[in-house]
């Protein structure tokens, strides 16, 4: 078999040029692909964290509320991650504390069992809608 090879020519012609094999260019572009995999793998996971954490505090916060006070209180946390007073992720506002103090009752809550799996859903769905920016004009 044959290993044709590719030659990339780079500036001008008085320059050596860089002969790839067809192999070595599968594999650099393999490794991209990985790359870029791994990239948005990363970002997914960061999504769903944070996600994780809006949705944790509404139910925490305003399970009881209306679905505008848990929207409301979705976008005062989206909102304060564009604050530079504050933590710059979700999970970072809604852990955060002032002179130790948390800044949402939640955080003091934040390992207690969530037994309500209905009344959750429903703050996931609006967690996730708040972090797509649909309640900005709350």
């Amino acid at each position: 078999m044959l290993n044709t090879m590719l030659l990339i020519v780079f500036g001008n012609f008085s320059q050596p040029s860089l002969v790839v094999s067809d192999y070595e260019l599968a594999e650099r572009n393999r490794i991209v692909q990985e790359s870029i995999q791994k990239q948005n793998q990363l970002k997914q996971d960061f999504l769903n964290k944070e996600t994780e954490c809006l949705a944790k505090t509404i139910f925490l916060e305003a399970r009881g509320e209306s679905t505008q006070g848990q929207r409301l209180v979705a976008q005062t946390v989206v909102n304060r991650t564009k604050n530079p007073s504050f933590p710059k992720t979700v999970c970072g506002v809604v852990k955060s504390k002032l002179r130790g103090v948390c800044s949402f009752s939640s955080c003091s809550k934040w390992n207690d069992k969530i037994r309500d799996r209905l009344s959750y859903t429903k703050a996931n769905k609006i967690a996730t809608r708040a972090l797509q920016g649909h309640y900005k004009k709350l």
